[in-house]
């Protein structure tokens, strides 16, 4: 997927009249100023931007939500539909390969339909394949549907990355960007209590079903929530649609009392385009690999271990510390190992939310971002 940010797609000096014509971040990145005259020291973010923002970052919650809680509900699963250990590998893996293909093959599609109707489309996908997996009556159905969970957010990953980037002012772009990233460590914690207290409330082997049913709602409301915001101003442009452009980029700015007063966008023909043509290939040549290993080896071990490790964690706790029912007699024993591993799953969570949230940003200022990003897989491990 592009970012379409570069402001080489427009013109910075042209001017129509009496306004100049700006570029499409340029009027993100506008500063107002006080009645003395002074500008104000930041970009002041609109109700709309913020609506973006959180939008997207609905998309990680629900990742860290259904991946995680799989942890939980798969003893149920196994349970109930008589799972082999091939099978209980391939339900685990079915929505790590959705988000593997939904990321790769679909995300991309926003550059030929656009951002906004691509948001709107994967989040429906999710919800429904949601409601059906809480209805699943075979294993074949829950393998399809857990697949198409991931398929949905493998394709909101860049999608909401470039929905954020392209419609907050800069300086706040990394700050915001990462935030929305962390709401996946939410989505995990949140997982992992809802299981817990399903558990505890009604203690039946269907009650998987229960959990997953819980974000149902919340995903309804994430979709309706998208059909309100304006499409990317920077795709319309990109495209040569710049009256739309000039439109989206008014509804995207609106204030009170408003400004800016009237949006003047104009494209220009640059080599852009051609330069992103390529695909995958580009990462890989001679100027581009050294940024793609530094990249995608920190990425891959830190997914890992956070979802390699992740999903089986209630498992694995079950059995390391020592209280798990090694003889499961009844649908009891299984209540039984299942919530007391969520506990201990829990709180491993809650170090993935401060690993996000604290480590990183804390040790920047002190030894530098690439040493930070160098940490973060062993922190990752460690976790």
């Amino acid at each position: 997927m592009n970012n379409l940010v570069d402001d080489s797609v427009f013109d910075t000096t042209s001017t129509q009249g009496d306004l100049k014509v700006k570029t499409v971040q340029e009027y993100i990145d506008e500063r107002p100023y006080w009645a003395d005259g002074t500008e104000v020291p930041f970009s002041p973010m609109t109700a709309m931007q913020w609506r973006i923002w959180f939008l997207a970052s609905a998309g990680k919650f629900f990742e860290g939500l259904v991946v995680f809680m799989t942890g939980v509900a798969l003893p149920l699963m196994v349970r109930e539909f008589d799972l082999s250990a091939m099978q209980k590998g391939a339900v685990s893996a079915a929505p790590l390969f959705g988000i593997l293909i939904g990321a790769s093959a679909l995300g991309g599609l926003a550059d030929l339909y656009g951002r906004k109707k691509l948001f709107i489309i994967e989040m429906i996908l999710f919800a429904a394949s949601l409601i059906m997996l809480v209805l699943s009556p075979n294993y074949w159905c829950l393998l399809l549907f857990m697949f198409g969970m991931g398929v949905a957010l493998g394709c909101d990953y860049p999608t909401a990355h470039m929905v954020i980037s392209e419609s907050i002012p800069s300086l706040d772009r990394g700050r915001l960007v990462l935030s929305a990233f962390s709401f996946q460590a939410v989505g995990a914690l949140v997982g992992t209590g809802i299981g817990y207290l399903i558990l505890f409330e009604n203690p039946q082997i269907w009650a998987w079903r229960w959990m997953y049913a819980t974000a149902v709602m919340p995903a309804l409301l994430v979709v309706i929530g998208r059909f309100y915001i304006p499409e990317c101003a920077h795709w319309l442009v990109a495209k040569g649609r710049i009256k739309e452009a000039e439109e989206a980029t008014q509804q995207l700015l609106k204030r009170n009392p408003p400004y800016p007063d009237r949006v003047v966008l104009k494209h220009i023909e640059s080599s852009l385009d051609k330069d992103v043509k390529g695909g995958y290939l580009h990462l890989f040549k001679k100027k581009n690999i050294r940024a793609t290993i530094l990249a995608s080896v920190p990425w891959f071990i830190q997914d890992l271990a956070t979802y390699g490790i992740g999903i089986f964690t209630p498992t694995i706790l079950a059995t390391v510390i020592g209280a798990k029912v090694q003889h499961v007699r009844n649908v009891t024993d299984i209540i039984n190992n299942d919530m007391l591993a969520v506990k201990g799953a829990a709180f491993i969570d809650v170090l993935l939310l401060v690993g996000i949230l604290r480590l990183p940003p804390s040790l920047g200022p002190l030894i530098g971002p690439f040493k930070v990003e160098s940490a973060i897989p062993v922190w990752s491990g460690w976790q």
